[in-house]
């Protein structure tokens, strides 16, 4: 956890950092293995604090497609239904929802997450009528997590595939 929090706060933001980071063999493995659902690997909080970098990392100014498309198989990980279903933690599932949007906005990986469509919106239509059930403090509680699942909706169903670069 504290490697990650280290790598994390080494080359958030800084564009020489970001960049040599971005080129590593290991980075997109590092991030892979930090965020496995699987409790036997990894911990919630190093979960957590993977996510937190790899939101920064791709939605900070210097991210690019090809950004993006190196990470796929950490945001395969993160548009899984073990980080976003009811049984997820409450953070890691809000954060994820944030990520996956962010990505959307930003033309970043859409066509990672249109290959999975279906069951994002699937698992989006039923969590957000959990949210819309909930009454009182829960429902102030969950919130945030709601509007990000309605405007996730909005922008996924409007998503068009990258275009493939000949190469």
């Amino acid at each position: 956890t504290r490697i990650v929090q280290a790598i994390s706060a080494t080359v958030r933001n800084y564009d020489l950092t970001e960049g040599v980071f971005e080129q590593l063999p290991q980075a997109p493995l590092l991030m892979v293995e930090g965020l496995n659902p699987n409790p036997v690997i990894t911990n919630e909080s190093l979960r957590s604090k993977t996510l937190f970098f790899l939101k920064a990392f791709l939605t900070s100014d210097l991210s690019t497609v090809a950004r993006a498309n190196k990470f796929c198989d950490a945001i395969a990980i993160v548009a899984d239904p073990q980080y976003l279903d009811d049984g997820s933690n409450s953070q890691l599932r809000e954060s994820s929802i944030s990520l996956l949007k962010q990505l959307i906005e930003r033309h970043l990986a859409v066509n990672i997450l249109l290959e999975r469509k279906d069951m994002l919106a699937s698992l989006g239509v039923q969590r957000i009528s959990q949210l819309r059930t909930l009454t009182g403090e829960e429902a102030e509680i969950a919130q945030t997590e709601l509007q990000e699942w309605e405007s996730f909706l909005v922008l996924l169903a409007r998503a068009k595939p990258e275009d493939k670069k000949p190469g």
